[in-house]
């Protein structure tokens, strides 16, 4: 249901968006229209050939004109609020108003012609054009089609003529499902490109965490260590990094079993994870082996937090292990002759040194 919810807010956002960009045109074009048939309008009045509803046409563009300007003008501040909803509901209305007058300007047509030259390409055109939902775009139809027959056979008083009516329908029915087909091929399209984006996020997240502890791995510790060893070289930001190794860890596999040993390496990967500062990145070095690298720390503070690591892994008590867990620490920081492979390779000095100096200990210098 989440997951649902939250695709139908991202898709409407997908819509008004792209809509904003279609919508910031269309006035333009749609006052340049307006004008040609105002000349057109204003030229038959020069020359007497006007029929009896010249003055509504001359309201109508020139309303159609002011509609345009004030929409254009609104269109980037409602945008600029940020609420989709209300931007989606500005241009929506646009989209009716835009087809209410191509019904106005048909009617006023019928009355001298047999001309629905207006809202057939408003309709087909906002099928095309304008993206929304199903039920929007029904309702669009549908307000257009009844406004249609208010105005024609009521307002212009015109006798009721379903023959008249027919192309009406055939037009609207044909808008309505070319609007349906394409915004049903669009959803799916966006729909797949939503999952094939997440798959490869989840792919690309799956190569750089260890499946077993979560952490990330050393194939993520690489591409890490290498950018802050690079701002290091830019900033001179201080930079930490310790290596860690349970102590007897192959004790725990030989005597209850590597499912008892995956058990406790996750546990000792939620210690590390509880009592790291958030801008400390733990890493899964491999088997029982894992890396701190600590930006922008010092290396007293980074002693404090592997410290603080060492105790809360000692005081652990581990299910199905009858034995205390202990951790040795191999912790260094950076200096301007490092790279890569100097700065792991003296922190695992160090490590040694906490393995031979009789574990469960951090140590810093030779």
């Amino acid at each position: 249901m989440e997951k649902t919810k939250s695709f139908e807010a991202a898709y409407l956002k997908h819509q008004v968006e792209d809509n904003y960009d279609r919508f910031m045109i269309i006035p333009y074009i749609l006052i340049v229209i307006c004008l040609l048939f105002l000349w057109r309008n204003l030229y038959s009045r020069v020359t007497d050939s006007y029929h009896t509803h010249a003055d509504a046409y001359l309201v109508l563009w020139l309303a159609l004109i002011v509609a345009s300007i004030a929409f254009r003008v609104a269109l980037p501040k409602v945008k600029a609020m940020g609420n989709v909803t209300r931007l989606d509901h500005l241009i929506f209305s646009f989209a009716i108003t835009m087809c209410i007058s191509a019904a106005t300007l048909t009617s006023l047509d019928l009355a001298i012609t047999s001309n629905y030259t207006a809202y057939a390409f408003t309709l087909l055109g906002a099928a095309t054009a304008y993206r929304t939902s199903i039920a929007k775009y029904l309702v669009m139809v549908i307000v257009t089609f009844v406004y249609f027959n208010l105005f024609y056979f009521f307002v212009l008083d015109n006798n009721y003529s379903f023959s008249l009516i027919i192309p009406v329908l055939a037009f609207s029915t044909i808008a309505t499902f070319i609007a349906v087909s394409l915004e049903n091929n669009r959803e799916q399209l966006v729909h797949l490109s939503s999952q094939l984006e997440y798959i490869n996020l989840k792919l690309q997240e799956e190569s750089i965490k260890d499946p077993l502890t979560t952490l990330y791995n050393r194939r993520y510790l690489n591409d890490f260590l290498q950018r802050e060893i690079d701002d290091y070289k830019r900033t001179a930001a201080p930079l930490c990094l310790a290596i860690c190794d349970l102590d007897y860890f192959k004790k725990i596999n030989d005597n209850l079993g590597h499912l008892t040993g995956d058990d406790c390496l996750i546990a000792f990967a939620n210690i590390l994870k509880a009592n790291s500062r958030t801008s400390d990145v733990q890493i899964r070095f491999g088997g029982e082996e894992f890396v701190i690298v600590m930006p922008r720390t010092n290396l007293d503070a980074a002693i404090q937090v592997v410290e603080r690591i060492r105790r809360a892994t000692e005081s652990h008590q581990f299910d199905s292990i009858p034995w205390p867990i202990t951790v040795s620490f191999g912790v260094t920081n950076i200096t301007s002759q490092d790279d890569f492979d100097s700065l792991l390779d003296r922190a695992d000095s160090f490590l040694y040194k906490a393995k031979r100096s009789g574990r469960n200990c951090v140590v810093s210098q030779l």
